[in-house]
């Protein structure tokens, strides 16, 4: 690294979210999470803590010169929204998943322009963000300093999604811009959801920055309710002076009231609302501005209390609609109607991860702090607050900036390398091996002969390399041992299938119709092979020139990143180009 370049870094942190995403920065000459700047002015508006994740292209809006984001893409522009819900539409079957999404998320309702998918959509909408940044950045500190401090950009990902999605979003952000100046050493990484959520918590909680601090041995749920999902994660305090916590749990699941509104309004106006461009009822509407204020606002009132909306249909008037002014009235038993089903999933998710918690030996839990874009509905708190007095006694918190805490977190990871100690493995990981063949239990069409030992086999066996729930610490890894048969005139490669599985007791075969398909471990020994000739056993098939060589295929599960790694050791060296194919 140049001379030049400071010892100071940027930290960066990006918070891509379904309906509004928001970026931190920090400097690590600083030292305090008060000393983390979240950016409030964004194209469109000088007062905001985080932007509209939406896009409209010239190509949907001829009238358009070029693309238009956030608040900029406000209704009067057909836009792309909600598209982060699209990135994974193939991922495990959840317990909670909300089924009027998957039905809309396959139904069109998710726009998006002829000339780009939704990989595409999200890099271009994460580029716009890095350039409004950087230039945020460089009129705060100067450009001469701002070019030749090196970036450490720490993105916001679903725990809950395939890892698929989760290295196609990356791959995303780095094609961007984050991550991109090479020559100054910037970097990229990600961080999930809720453990971001759970640091900036925990730390907003520690001695010393609150009136009613965390204390050691206390356990924390942190809820965190954002515009499509809700992450329950239950952590363990085991020291407040450094901060050193470990994961304990963890419950998801899915809450969109946006959807559920545009259910009752289809029902109870028909045509007159479907037929309403989306621009008008969409998000960015008046009619869903409106909608965002009266669900963070409702509380539970008087039965005959009557709210309104705004939005122009053709329509006669009724109770329910008055054309001259364009108002939709809800009562409150119906806004109570969209609202409820979500605080109720959030009530039964809560108490599943108390009553595992209880389980697995760990007493109760102690505090529970709501966190993200519904995590401030005041009729939320008092549901939760009034269940837990009766069943729980946990108090109930929620931070002054709750819609911030992940990308708050998100800069804390990289400003001090807060990480819980242990975290949850969610899902169960395996490959396809082949196994002695069982008579009494294994199908005869997966019966094979080796032709080397002559012994029958049967294909698709899963071995499943870790469970779900299983501790993951910094350097857990998991070893695949192989044999690479090597052919004369043949490429020196080898591939695994890898699979993963969300139930509970995982099955016997990779065919399972439970079992999900993550991609192809291609482990490639050319370079090595073509240089070192150790720990090689020649075969008698194949003919002259045919080996065998042992190897090690190593899956690191503890990389801070979420992401899963691979990596191939022959005689304890690295060795070749290990990699993993999604498609």
């Amino acid at each position: 690294m140049p001379a030049s370049i400071p010892r100071e870094r940027l930290i960066v942190g990006v918070d891509y979210g379904t309906t509004f995403s928001g970026v931190s920065y920090v400097t690590t000459a600083q030292r305090d999470v008060k000393d983390i700047t979240v950016i409030r002015r964004w194209p469109g508006d000088t007062d905001a803590r985080k932007t509209p994740t939406r896009i409209a292209y010239k190509e949907d809006n001829p009238r358009l010169e070029g693309i238009k984001w956030g608040f900029q893409a406000d209704a009067k522009v057909m836009s792309c929204a909600w598209t982060k819900l699209l990135l994974d539409r193939g991922s495990d079957s959840q317990e909670h998943d909300d089924p009027v999404l998957r039905q809309a998320a396959g139904s069109g309702i998710f726009h998006l322009p002829e000339h780009r998918d939704a990989e595409g959509v999200c890099e271009d909408f994460l580029r716009e963000v890095y350039q409004h940044v950087t230039q945020h950045i460089e009129m705060k500190i100067g450009q001469g300093l701002f070019d030749v401090t090196p970036m450490d950009c720490w993105l916001t990902i679903p725990a809950t999604w395939s890892d698929r999605a989760k290295a196609s979003t990356k791959d995303a952000a780095k094609r961007a811009g984050f991550g991109g100046r090479k020559a100054l050493g910037d970097r990229l990484s990600t961080i999930m959801e809720p453990e971001a959520a759970a640091l900036a918590a925990l730390k907003g909680y520690e001695a010393g920055e609150s009136i009613n601090p965390i204390k050691a041995g206390e356990h924390v749920l942190v809820c965190d309710c954002g515009g499509g999902t809700v992450d329950i994660t239950t952590y363990v305090v085991f020291t407040t002076t450094p901060l050193q916590f470990e994961e304990l749990c963890a419950k998801c699941g899915s809450t969109f009231i946006d959807r559920n509104l545009h259910k009752l309004m289809s029902e109870k106006f028909g045509a007159a609302f479907d037929k309403v461009p989306a621009a008008k009822k969409g998000p960015g509407s008046i009619f869903m501005k409106d909608f965002e204020i009266l669900k963070s606002d409702f509380r539970d009132s008087a039965p005959d209390h009557v709210v309104e909306l705004t939005l122009k249909m053709d329509l006669e008037e009724s109770e329910s609609y008055d054309p001259d002014d364009g108002t939709i009235k809800l009562t409150r038993r119906e806004l109570r109607g969209l609202i409820d089903p979500v605080v109720l999933k959030v009530l039964q998710l809560v108490r599943s991860q108390a009553q595992e918690v209880q389980k697995i030996g760990q007493g109760k839990i102690d505090r529970i702090v709501l966190v993200g874009g519904f995590g401030d509905s005041i009729y939320l708190f008092e549901r939760l607050k009034e269940w837990s007095r009766r069943e729980l006694g946990a108090i109930i918190v929620c931070p002054e900036h709750p819609q911030s805490a992940v990308v708050l977190g998100a800069a804390l990871r990289g400003l001090e390398g807060l990480a819980p100690r242990k975290r949850k493995c969610r899902r169960h990981y395996g490959v396809a091996v082949g196994m002695p063949f069982r008579p009494d239990k294994d199908p005869v069409q997966f019966r094979y002969q080796d032709a080397a030992t002559k012994m029958d086999y049967c294909s698709g066996r899963a071995e499943w390399l870790l469970k779900k729930g299983a501790e993951i610490t910094k350097d857990t890894k998991k070893i695949i041992n192989i044999d690479i048969h090597v052919k004369q005139g043949q490429e020196k490669i080898a591939e695994l299938e890898l699979f993963s599985c969300n139930l509970a007791t995982p099955p016997d075969r990779v065919d399972h119709e439970r079992v999900t398909y993550v991609g192809k471990i291609r482990v490639d020994l050319t370079s090595y092979l073509d240089s070192d000739s150790s720990g090689r056993k020649d075969l008698k098939i194949g003919g002259k020139g045919s080996y065998s060589i042992a190897a090690e295929v190593q899956v690191e599960f503890g990389n801070e990143s979420g992401i899963l790694q691979f990596k191939t050791v022959i005689d304890g060296k690295e060795a070749g180009k290990t990699s993993i194919d999604f498609d």
